[in-house]
């Protein structure tokens, strides 16, 4: 069949999947810029000026810039929670492995925006992203611990840094399932430490160095 006539058989785009593929550009290129950047430093103005557009343009799709940054979140920390919902009763070390097996995959796909962009201070703390990733992780926190105790939860701190610190220091050439196994093997080893970590006694006074 000829070129021109299989054209001709393909649905036009409309309006609205025009705009939907506007706004993955914006995100892409605000992804970009709040991962070189920061989010503070990166302006409207920037992310129109990268993609082409007026901001008159750009306001049209994302108002402020909280809006964008809220678009670019929502759903990586809805498969987030999904991850953690899987995996609310870990008891056994096989559990554990699963849920920062999987996390780790999580991390790695949107690498950017959750070692990156997520740890920028900025987004902690004044928005509404901030507020929502500061109670994903503290559940995740819990679902890695598998318990609400202090000791249980300072750990699986240090397992989920194990995580992210190797995706975010990665090299480029990185083989990612080499990574993956040994990052996760290094978040296992740090939840056992609490066998040899004693509870404090309740009043007792840290010793002087």
């Amino acid at each position: 069949m000829p070129a021109d006539r299989q054209a001709n058989l393909l649905p036009p785009m409309t309006a609205a999947s025009a705009s939907d593929s506007r706004r993955e550009d914006i995100r892409q290129i605000a992804l970009d810029l709040f991962g070189r950047y920061g989010y503070e430093r990166t302006s409207l103005r920037d992310i129109a000026e990268r993609a082409g557009f007026t901001k008159a343009a750009l306001y049209y799709h994302y108002p402020t810039k909280d809006a964008l940054l809220n678009d670019l979140f929502a759903p990586v920390i809805g498969e987030g929670d999904e991850i953690v919902a899987r995996h609310r009763e870990v008891r056994t070390r096989a559990q554990r492995e699963a849920l920062l097996s999987e996390y780790f995959d999580h991390l790695w796909e949107h690498r950017l925006l959750l070692c990156h962009v997520a740890c920028d201070l900025t987004v902690l703390s004044t928005t509404e992203v901030g507020a929502r990733l500061v109670l994903h992780v503290d559940s995740l926190i819990t679902a890695i611990a598998g318990s609400a105790d202090v000791i249980p939860r300072t750990l699986a701190k240090a397992a989920l840094g194990a995580l992210q610190g190797t995706i975010t220091l990665s090299e480029p050439d990185i083989d990612v399932s080499l990574t993956r196994t040994l990052a996760v093997k290094a978040a296992l080893a740090a939840m056992q430490a609490s066998k040899t970590v004693r509870q404090p006694s309740s009043g007792a006074r840290p010793e002087s160095s």
